[in-house]
């Protein structure tokens, strides 16, 4: 472990707070002097509401008192018959006066209501200075009566918190609206939360962890000791997704030559008009091959290489090299380089695939997920896409194949990266195509942390490998970089980054770009960048053996599991638990990133001893394959069936990137899209599969503490610090071949037979 002296300004940045070891007293609920409820603590009055009449009745409530310091509370109307209602709200006056705040959804407008849709680990966070204060829906009733819908509403400059009942719609992509017209009775129609408050003490701020860990305990663990996500074991489904590859013949995979090499990779985009079952004339599409990040043909290959080892598959093999050499053969401007080769780089698409002699006449470009309102082409370099590749190359060469050409071509990526770092330690988001100029948009944002990563892991190949780059100025920036991400966005939530305003959901881009919405007096907020900081940290604590850069990491990781799903909703037709969101304005579940999420919840898990953490980690992987249409997705063929019925055996392996992308869901497909991204999808969850595997194997025994996690819907029966213990499989359909790998907390992997549950 090495130490510098960045090392402790950032440790200083990042610990300002802490949270008492001991659990708080639990709050109280008494009648106010006026009448309506107050819920208070030692320090004073938390909440005030004042609950209405429903067609003449009026509420009851209850409260009871529950381990951990939190109140439960039940607001209960006894109607005598069906009504229509257009609202049904309960609205909560703030004692406090927040200087912090997290809802799950952006209600920007009067109207604007976070729908249950929304609830993946639903919650009102607030705090002022070191009091901190969380309302929780009981999502054991959420969604369960018949005719309304939960939603909840802050009112930032009037103080108030609401949660309530109604019809709602989508307004936006992805916002929703509150509409008349509700039925709800008769008989008991509810509303119940929980609240908890708490001071902080002296070291890192965390307000997510004391509501992570209930929801997990509460709501998920019990999903997840009956085995949920319970899908196929993965496997099977990793060979159906390559096989889907093969079977859409020249659409899916590409080969040919640039400047006499060969190259190869994936389609970016497909969708259902280009199956095998589609009879009319196909949807244009662009022909791209992306090394993004989000889409990442590089880490798709990743994924072929370690499967190709593991099965003995040259094609994969070969696949995977031809990947790499199309990552290596993009041009370099100034160190810098392009992540985009499109065979039809100035079209709006084609309805035929192009051939090899298309491809070879194409181009590189750029994203196009861009600001062109303020001037950015597709010519422009974005800094987080050539970071994320460089990482990628950087873990390729560490991990899998020692390929000199790989460091050589990151060198001159790592030194533009130094040359373009800002004096507040930055890295600017948007290069002109002459690799010097830099767009001020995002130029101070959390992009800057998948650098920060980069350099590190590069530095630290150095250490142990390649002397060449035990630079101690790649260190030293990374470090300044994330000085500058903790002083700045990070403690201010500002997590904006490319896909925040410049993907399908531009709601603010033209508006809130670096502001806040000022009724929820929040920031537009993308999980990516969340993601990106506890990887950096992670890695910064690993190189200089800092422990607060672990314990900080875990608090943003935290922040990240507030977009985690942790029940299985009446309302949501597909396995739920364990994948994630996007944003705070956006509609997805099972979004492809949560393959990206589960390795570090997987490493902090393991590195902290967290049982939690590792059953996150294990839960975002299973999550990250239940979208697939194929053999093995019995559970949702029947909603693939009526929104594509044309879809045949030779598509199995098309997977969604994401379920309720547009904000609905429903037993008729709804919820279903149209396309498939291999990259961030089928590919993306393979390629964190076989890393994963490899790793921690199928199923991690931590006999130190213990306990198992099992990574492939497996379990264990019996004392893990015994050799006698039983494995238990629940995976559905499709059991486990043979034996299963196992690997103990010391890395020691063996293999052994499994029980049908």
């Amino acid at each position: 472990m090495l130490r510098f002296p960045l090392v402790a300004c950032l440790v200083v940045a990042f610990c300002h707070a802490s949270l008492l070891a001991q659990d708080p007293p639990t709050p109280s609920l008494s009648r106010g002097p006026a009448g309506g409820y107050r819920i208070s603590d030692a320090a004073g009055e938390l909440l005030r509401f004042d609950p209405p009449q429903v067609d003449g009745a009026t509420a009851v409530v209850e409260a009871r008192r529950e381990d951990g310091g939190w109140l439960h509370v039940t607001i209960r109307w006894r109607l005598l018959r069906q009504i229509t209602l257009d609202d049904l709200p309960v609205v909560f006056r703030l004692g406090l006066q927040p200087d912090f705040r997290w809802l799950p959804h952006l209600t920007p407008v009067p109207g604007s209501v976070i729908s249950q849709q929304m609830f993946r680990s639903p919650a009102a966070l607030f705090a002022e200075e070191d009091r901190c204060l969380a309302l929780v829906p009981d999502l054991d009733r959420v969604g369960q009566a018949p005719g309304g819908t939960w939603y909840m509403d802050h009112d930032a400059p009037a103080g108030t918190l609401t949660l309530g009942m109604a019809k709602t719609s989508v307004a936006a992509h992805v916002l929703y609206q509150r509409n008349p017209g509700m039925l709800i009775g008769p008989f008991n129609v509810e509303l119940a939360f929980r609240v908890r408050a708490w001071l902080e003490g002296d070291r890192i701020r965390d307000p997510f962890g004391p509501v992570t860990s209930m929801l997990w305990d509460r709501h998920a663990k019990p999903l997840w000791d009956a085995g949920e996500p319970s899908v196929a074991a993965l496997q099977p489904q990793v060979r159906e997704a390559y096989r889907w590859i093969d079977n859409q013949q020249d659409r899916a995979w590409h080969e040919f030559t640039l400047r006499g090499r060969a190259v190869g990779g994936i389609q970016q985009i497909l969708d259902v008009s280009w199956s095998n079952g589609w009879t009319q004339p196909r949807f244009p599409l662009r022909f791209e091959i992306w090394n993004q990040a989000w889409f990442s043909s590089l880490r798709s290959a990743a994924g072929m290489l370690r499967w190709g080892r593991r099965w003995g598959d040259r094609d994969l093999l070969v696949k995977a090299s031809l990947c790499k050499a199309l990552a290596l053969s993009a041009p370099r401007t100034n160190g810098l380089f392009p992540a985009v080769y499109a065979a039809d780089p100035f079209g709006a698409g084609r309805a035929t695939a192009p051939t090899a002699a298309d491809w070879e006449a194409g181009r590189w470009t750029n994203s196009d997920r861009i600001p062109t309102e303020r001037g950015i082409t597709r010519d422009w370099f974005h800094i987080a896409d050539s970071s994320t590749t460089a990482l990628w190359m950087v873990r390729w060469f560490r991990d899998l194949e020692a390929d000199p050409e790989l460091l050589d071509y990151v060198e001159p990526y790592a030194e533009a990266l130094l040359r373009l770092q800002r004096p507040d330690g930055f890295y600017p988001a948007w290069i002109d195509p002459t690799g010097t100029g830099a767009a001020p948009v995002l130029a101070d944002s959390v992009e800057s942390a998948v650098s920060a990563t980069f350099l590190i892991e590069l530095f630290e190949l150095g250490a142990t490998r390649e002397p060449r780059f035990h630079d101690p100025r790649y260190l030293i920036s990374a470090l300044r970089a994330l000085t500058a991400v903790a002083q700045g966005p990070a403690a201010e939530g500002r997590w904006e980054d490319f896909e925040t305003y410049w993907s399908d959901n531009d709601v603010g881009r033209l508006t809130n770009v670096g502001r806040k919405f000022v009724r929820n007096d929040l920031y537009k907020q993308n999980n990516l960048g969340i993601f990106w900081v506890a990887e950096a940290l992670h890695r910064a604590w690993r190189i200089s053996g800092e422990r607060e850069f672990l314990l900080r990491g875990r608090a943003i990781l935290n922040e990240l599991s507030m977009y985690q799903q942790v029940w299985q909703p009446p309302f949501m037709p597909v396995a739920a638990l364990g994948g994630f969101g996007v944003m705070n304005a956006d509609g997805e579940w099972n979004d492809a990133r949560q393959s990206l999420f589960a390795p570090l919840y997987l490493d902090y898990g393991t590195d902290l001893g967290d049982r939690e953490l590792l059953q996150r980690g294990a839960a975002a992987l299973r999550a990250s394959f239940t979208l697939g249409f194929g053999k093995y997705h019995d559970d949702i063929r029947p909603l693939w069936d009526q929104r594509f019925p044309f879809l045949l055996p030779t598509d199995h392996g098309f997977h969604n990137e994401n379920h309720g992308h547009f904000g609905v869901t429903g037993r008729d497909g709804s919820g279903l899209v149209f396309f498939t991204i291999f990259d961030w999808g089928a590919g993306g969850a393979s390629e964190s599969a076989a890393r994963i595997f490899d790793r921690y194997g199928q199923l991690h025994v931590r006999e130190d503490l213990g306990f198992a996690v099992g990574l492939d819907g497996l379990r264990v029966k019996g004392d893990v610090t015994a050799p006698g213990y039983r494995i238990l499989d629940f995976t559905e359909p499709a059991t486990h071949e043979g034996k299963v790998e196992v690997v103990d907390s010391q890395g020691n992997r063996t293999r052994r037979a499994v029980e049908r549950l």
